[in-house]
């Protein structure tokens, strides 16, 4: 249980920080003038994007080489199907988002003064938040495929589906 509390808290700084972004824009201001990137927010927070990506990368591969070592799961066609089919709606979503809105509105461009167009075409026009469903769905595609061989396959996907729905009803509303 003690890793779990551990992924939990090396996760949620990612939806933390982004909540600082969306309610406390002025803290991200300061702190690109002080690293001397005044006005450089959008560059800044892709940054912590990449930063974060990695801190998930860690936490998903600590808990891959804690059940599997270096061997692979044995998948089922079962599991192939559904995984692939979740895991790939999910980058579609994320690529989507990436492609309508560029680096600045998926990197809160609009808190720092830049135009972005209000997006209507889908995802947006489906989804209330589909970048976030992307990243949720990519999590759970990915640990499918270690539903048969790992009991506790749902707990990292079950942590990142509260961070990220907490991050969309609480932090950044």
């Amino acid at each position: 249980m003690e890793f779990y509390t551990n992924a939990a808290c090396l996760l949620a700084l990612e939806r933390l920080a982004y909540g600082v972004v969306w309610k406390k824009p002025q803290v991200v201001r300061s702190l690109s003038s002080l690293v001397g990137r005044s006005g450089n927010e959008v560059e800044l927070i892709f940054g912590a994007v990449r930063l974060f990506k990695l801190v998930q990368l860690y936490v998903f591969g600590t808990w891959y080489y804690m059940h599997f070592g270096t061997d692979f799961p044995s998948l089922s066609v079962l599991q192939f199907m559904v995984g692939g089919s979740v895991l790939a709606f999910g980058q579609i979503l994320n690529i989507l988002v990436w492609n309508k809105i560029g680096i600045e509105g998926v990197c809160y461009g609009v808190k720092f003064g830049r135009n972005i167009p209000w997006c209507t075409e889908f995802p947006f026009n489906t989804f209330n938040h589909p970048q976030y469903l992307g990243a949720i769905l990519t999590v759970w595609g990915m640990f499918v495929f270690c539903w048969n061989e790992a009991s506790d396959w749902y707990m990292i996907p079950t942590i990142e589906t509260v961070l990220y729905m907490s991050s969309m009803y609480y932090l950044e509303v």
